[in-house]
């Protein structure tokens, strides 16, 4: 049977109604590795995510807005982008839920963002503003298909290592934030200590 992954997603405001909405690439692509995408909208009931969470064998937590700098101990900067506090609370619970089924998780820009703030780390609020000698990872009016810069693979014994095959990539990247400080280590303090699967099992 198919793996039911379930996809995050958020509240598009629109003139005559708000809308759920999620890029088409991710149930594409969910669809594409053998697995059923399951769009889970954001809600405000947070106990309502320990019982999807229980319904489904994966989580993947989308790309979107930033993360609210308070939720690692920063106020915000000026260039700091538009952040939504509720979402925020619903993601955190779902990762938590899943944390605590013992459930692969995969976090995608904004997701592995929050998964890393879950777990005690931080962000760069914005990397122009807190880097020296950034590279572009935000480029304008740019396809999402086409590839733009290099990744160095360092540790060549990680799965990632294996099943690339390569020490080098190319990929795209359109975000403005990235970790600043990495989050401890796979105990979340948020799920009761319980170690926490990353990984697609």
């Amino acid at each position: 049977m198919k793996p039911l992954i379930g996809l995050s997603s958020f509240v598009d405001p629109q003139p005559r109604a708000d809308y759920i909405a999620l890029s088409a690439h991710y149930p594409r692509s969910v669809r594409e590795a053998g697995g059923i995408p399951l769009n889970i909208p954001v809600c405000t009931d947070l106990n309502i995510a320990v019982e999807t969470v229980a319904r489904i064998d994966g989580l993947l937590l989308s790309g979107g807005k930033d993360l609210a700098p308070w939720r690692y101990g920063e106020e915000p900067i000026r260039e700091i982008g538009a952040f939504d506090s509720i979402r925020d609370e619903w993601e955190l619970a779902l990762f938590r839920a899943a944390g605590e089924r013992g459930i692969p998780v995969l976090g995608i820009c904004r997701g592995h963002q929050l998964i890393n703030v879950a777990m005690g780390g931080t962000l760069y609020q914005d990397l122009w503003a807190q880097r020296k000698d950034c590279l572009g990872h935000a480029p304008q009016d740019f396809p999402v298909e086409e590839l733009y810069h290099s990744v160095e693979i360092t540790d060549h014994d990680s799965l990632l290592a294996s099943v690339l095959g390569m020490d080098s990539i190319r990929v795209n990247s359109f975000h403005h934030q990235a970790v600043k400080l990495l989050a401890p280590g796979p105990t979340c303090p948020a799920i009761k200590k319980k170690p926490l699967r990353l990984e697609w099992a």
